[in-house]
């Protein structure tokens, strides 16, 4: 399994594979360091190996690592027909539970979370576990694989959020974008039924906030975007 964050040490601070591409940039003395000491962003017990040689970077267990029994990324992924199920059927507070818990996992904060109040294109939730199963889950900050769109994922990342009316078509959408701009990472579509629901101050730019993202990603003219039905999003400012 890869991975795209690891814990600093055992119980150390999260550090994503974003951070550990810029030191092999700008501090190869301190990344030679840290990349000795980096081990499994869940459980800690596992020591994780850093390949960035490559055209995508990625952290993986390292031969004869083992995790901890409760790691939940020991756990099997579900497939897109159960995963599918549970958003069909998941009381929206259990999700919303499950995704605070991930974001807090892999983004290592504490904070009370700013989450959107409603029930579809953008709400609130955390990491799944049913039947001792988890959904699977991709930074929205590294470039996405063909295996990443049209199908349920946690996507999450620190990012920066933009809202934009498209009045032609009568909806609004939510950009998810890079924390300096330059990127535009995915576009969720909120229709106007749910967008009058929504807190007034939840509707705002908002800037460097950890972001999970439950739903479905697809590709369309080079760009992504999601129209799922039934999604949820849960932001956590810095």
């Amino acid at each position: 399994m890869k991975f795209e964050e690891a814990k600093i040490g055992k119980n150390g601070q999260i550090i994503s594979i974003n951070d550990l591409l810029q030191l092999s940039q700008n501090n190869t003395v301190l990344l030679d360091v840290l990349r000795h000491d980096l081990y499994c962003p869940v459980c800690g017990g596992a020591k994780l190996a850093l390949y960035l040689n490559v055209s995508s970077p990625f952290l993986k267990t390292k031969n004869g690592e083992k995790h901890l029994d409760t790691c939940i990324l020991k756990q099997p992924q579900m497939t897109q027909k159960e995963c599918e199920d549970f958003l069909k059927t998941a009381e929206p507070e259990t999700i919303e539970h499950q995704m605070e818990k991930l974001l807090l996992l892999l983004s290592n904060h504490s904070q009370n979370t700013n989450t959107s109040p409603t029930q579809n294109n953008t709400n609130t939730a955390n990491t799944n576990n049913r039947g001792n199963k988890r959904i699977p889950h991709k930074r929205i900050d590294r470039p996405l694989n063909n295996d990443d769109y049209d199908v349920i994922k946690y996507f999450y990342g620190n990012v920066n959020i933009r809202f934009e009316t498209v009045d032609k078509y009568g909806y609004s959408r939510m950009n998810i974008f890079s924390t300096d701009n330059s990127k535009i990472y995915c576009s969720i579509k909120i229709t106007n039924n749910v967008y009058l629901h929504l807190d007034r101050s939840y509707i705002i730019e908002q800037d460097n906030v950890d972001f999970v993202y439950l739903g479905k990603i697809s590709r369309f003219n080079n760009r992504n975007y999601s129209t799922a039905i039934k999604s949820y999003c849960i932001l956590i400012n810095h």
